[in-house]
């Protein structure tokens, strides 16, 4: 088990933004010991590591939180989370290949920028 503030510094993130992210929803709540202090678990560790994913794919605290919320309904909510992530995922695939194209073009403009001109 860490503390919030060893917690926090091996992922180089402030404590109060732990707190924050518990506070919204975007994961369960972490355990407190008989003095109320957090003791971060594994499983909440296994929680952080995929909010920091998912933002850095700036996937939407909107997403997170609701994903938190079908996991902590239990087994019984799978097939409602596994809906709700594919869905997610076929947007990201979508949003992948419309930035494959944009970027397909813009090496299309560069090629063309850098042909000498034709004396015609």
């Amino acid at each position: 088990m860490m503390k919030i503030s060893e917690i926090a510094a091996k992922y180089a993130l402030q404590p109060d933004q732990l707190r924050y992210w518990e506070r919204m929803g975007l994961m369960p709540p972490v355990p407190r010991d008989d003095q109320g202090q957090r003791q971060y678990r594994s499983q909440d560790e296994l929680w952080l590591r995929f909010i920091l994913t998912f933002k850095a794919a700036q996937i939407s605290d909107d997403f997170l939180i609701e994903y938190a919320s079908l996991a902590q309904a239990g087994p019984q909510a799978a097939p409602a989370r596994q809906d709700f992530l594919q869905a997610e995922l076929d947007q990201q695939v979508q949003s992948c290949q419309r930035l494959t194209a944009m970027a397909g073009l813009m090496e299309q403009r560069l090629s063309a920028s850098a042909r000498p001109m034709s004396s015609h």
